[in-house]
């Protein structure tokens, strides 16, 4: 009866999450693709078909215009791999999209729960999971798209956790499904490694019977990885001095830490003031931002290890469990520190792993501390509703900004008042509506903020190439390409040299800029253009042919049309300006 009972306890719980969880991000359902979605996503060709999936475990995430091949920092295949299947079933359907989001994330949460239940109770473990499935940091990896990686791995690898501590008995069949989903996990994102480290931790308190065998199977799962990773796509570790607190050396960053452990402990109990795009530096060591964050993290760090001491001192069977998590937490933690370079001061999606941590020893705190005072109980109970409600709203209103970019960056750029990417962002969303100054402004605060970011200077270069300051726009079409990863500026650039400077010119940059950028349309359509004014009439259907089918746009079947048909063109008036 009691079991039963239990059972059915359990089972409320678990439709409790799901229900809030679809009342709190419905209104996420209703969002378009938004920030990088546009480059993983939107204009992301290789998705569209699963006969690229070998593509999918070669590259990074990011498609690369005029490469034809997936680039950028990450090794993240399966999140790709995801991508192409909700593509393939649903097409560019945006709310499909999100439902799968917020359906990891609730299934996460319900692992949560199972994993903090077996150390906690029900009670307590139900207000956590709630706690981590509403809470509006997590905003950020659930209704952004491109975040899908965080969600996924975070699954995986709390699936594996799961499977781990549900028997003292661990067969050869669930060590390898085990080291399965930790595999997943590390290849859905790099921070999947963690849970390497939270089985073995966890075998290590609990079951050290088992732990040689584990780690022997977590061995396994590095080394399949690595052949994956660095023998397959040739996928090694490289930053690249692009972002700001990238381009620090250690010492410098590690200044950063302090504020950054703050920041992340004071948004998870005050989430008022939430933005992406966070790349904030200092420019000095002062009281605020170094010695009043270090004393308030050194603060907090000394009453983990206080209370820790208590539970010792009391022998209680809590102990083992708060070390547990407690190791979560601060493991977790030490890679959000910049002691491994990363592109961003600060972002609430690397906070997804560590709140659960956070989650989990502040679990076993409240549990030692109202384990015989039923009043402090209650307090507890009506302190957690009271701030799960609150979090709650703020999910639901954090939602409502990423609706488009429009909404996320005009509302973001009032609090990370710093960003180069916002600024660049707001530009290029004036630049959309043809408000020219407005969006001028923006791209030169960008500039001034990362005069080394390629797609800035691309972008002004568009805005005084609008405003018939040709000179200007190519000094910077020329500063792009110079700084290099961008691809869109060599098209600009050709552009100019072609309507403003000679063809001859213009075409031996074509060329040798097509070695470089072999599948960038738009030089192709302006070589097609040089072909036939020298009379080169197969040439020129070629490279129209080539420009159609890498951009199948009005303007590029337009001359690809005309070339077939032998009808003659005008040349002058394809005068057409790309921003980023």
């Amino acid at each position: 009866m009691k079991r039963e009972r239990m059972k059915r306890s359990t089972l409320y719980f678990i439709l409790l999450i799901v229900l809030l969880g679809f009342i709190v991000y419905v209104n996420s359902f209703f969002n378009g693709f938004v920030w990088d979605d546009e480059l993983q996503i939107v204009k992301n060709p290789l998705i569209r078909s699963l006969d690229n999936v070998l593509t999918f475990f070669k590259g990074g995430t990011a498609y690369v215009e005029g490469q034809g091949t997936l680039g950028g920092l990450y090794y993240r295949p399966l999140s790709t791999l995801f991508f192409a299947l909700l593509y393939v079933i649903f097409g560019l359907n945006s709310a499909a999209f999100h439902i799968f989001q917020v359906l990891i994330h609730i299934a996460s949460s319900v692992l949560l729960f199972f994993v903090f239940k077996k150390f906690l109770g029900d009670k307590i473990s139900i207000l956590l999971s709630t706690v981590f499935l509403v809470h509006p940091m997590n905003v950020e990896s659930v209704a952004y798209l491109s975040s899908l990686q965080t969600t996924l791995s975070f699954f995986f690898g709390i699936f594996a956790l799961y499977l781990s501590l549900r028997s003292s008995n661990v067969s050869y069949k669930r060590l390898a499904i085990i080291c399965f989903l930790l595999l997943l996990s590390l290849l859905s994102k790099e921070s999947g490694i963690l849970f390497l480290f939270f089985v073995i931790c966890f075998f290590f308190i609990y079951n050290r019977r088992a732990l040689l065998r584990v780690l022997y199977g977590t061995i396994s799962v590095l080394i399949f990885y690595s052949l994956l990773r660095f023998g397959y796509a040739k996928k090694f570790t490289v930053s690249y001095p692009i972002f700001p607190i990238s381009r620090l050396d250690l010492p410098h960053r590690l200044l950063h830490a302090p504020q950054a452990f703050l920041y992340y402990l004071s948004t998870f109990f005050f989430p008022r003031d939430l933005a992406v795009s966070q790349y904030w530096i200092f420019k000095s060591i002062d009281f605020l931002n170094f010695f009043l964050p270090l004393m308030i993290s050194l603060s907090f760090l000394i009453f983990v290890v206080v209370a820790g001491f208590i539970m010792f001192k009391k022998k209680s069977k809590l102990f083992s469990v708060y070390v547990f998590f407690t190791l979560w937490f601060l493991i977790s933690m030490l890679l959000n520190l910049h002691i491994i370079p990363l592109d961003m001061t600060v972002a609430d999606r690397w906070f997804y792993v560590s709140m659960a941590g956070l989650l989990g020893f502040s679990g076993a705190i409240m549990s030692f501390f109202t384990k015989t005072k039923k009043k402090l109980n209650t307090i507890v109970l009506v302190v957690f509703i009271l701030f799960l409600a609150g979090l709650s709203i703020r999910t639901v209103v954090r939602n409502a900004d990423w609706n488009s970019n429009r909404t996320l960056f005009f509302h973001d750029i009032t609090v990370s008042k710093d960003s180069f990417d916002i600024e660049n962002n707001v530009g290029a969303i004036y630049a959309s509506e043809g408000k020219w100054d407005k969006a001028l402004a923006h791209f030169k605060n960008s500039a001034r903020l990362a005069p080394y970011r390629a797609e800035v200077w691309n972008n002004l270069g568009a805005i005084y190439q609008i405003k018939g300051d040709v000179q200007q726009a190519k000094r910077d079409y020329e500063q792009a390409i110079s700084i290099g990863q961008e691809n869109t500026a060599y098209g600009n650039l050709a552009q100019i040299l072609y309507y403003h400077e000679n063809s001859e010119t213009a075409y031996y940059f074509i060329l040798r800029a097509l070695k470089k950028h072999p599948l960038n349309a738009k030089l192709w359509f302006y070589l097609s253009l040089i072909e036939y004014d020298k009379g080169n009439y197969q040439k020129a259907l070629e490279a129209a042919s080539l420009s159609y089918s890498l951009e199948p746009n009005i303007l590029n079947r337009e001359i690809y049309t005309h070339l077939q048909k032998n009808e003659p063109i005008n040349t002058r008036k394809y005068d057409v300006i790309y921003v980023d």
